[in-house]
């Protein structure tokens, strides 16, 4: 859930939260099996999130090249009165291309 904080004065998310938020989803799946840090994050906006609400941040990992890691997500409005839990039926309010680099140590033991 996003609070009202997080919008501006017309009740919509502000882009940040939004790259926050997607930043934080492609971290939450490369932390889950490696350390390092994002290199590159593209966004592409393509609704407002209005606030306060809920969203769903889906991710999943595009392509793997040695200690690369392309990651890519989509943010999702979720209506209250929504009945349906699946993602493509939410409105998608933005998207993002990450690349994510594995801490050099951890690179040797990757396959």
């Amino acid at each position: 859930n996003v609070s009202s904080g997080a919008g501006n004065m017309a009740g919509v998310m502000m882009g940040g939260c939004s790259a926050t938020l997607l930043d934080q989803g492609c971290g939450m799946l490369f932390s889950s099996q490696h350390r390092g840090a994002t290199a590159c994050l593209n966004i592409q906006y393509k609704a407002p999130v209005i606030v306060p609400g809920a969203v769903l941040v889906r991710a999943s990992l595009d392509k793997v090249e040695g200690r690369k890691r392309w990651i890519s997500a989509s943010l999702h409005s979720v209506a209250f009165d929504c009945e349906s839990t699946d993602p493509d039926s939410m409105p998608q309010c933005a998207t993002a291309d990450a690349l994510f680099i594995v801490k050099r140590a951890e690179s040797n033991a990757v396959t």
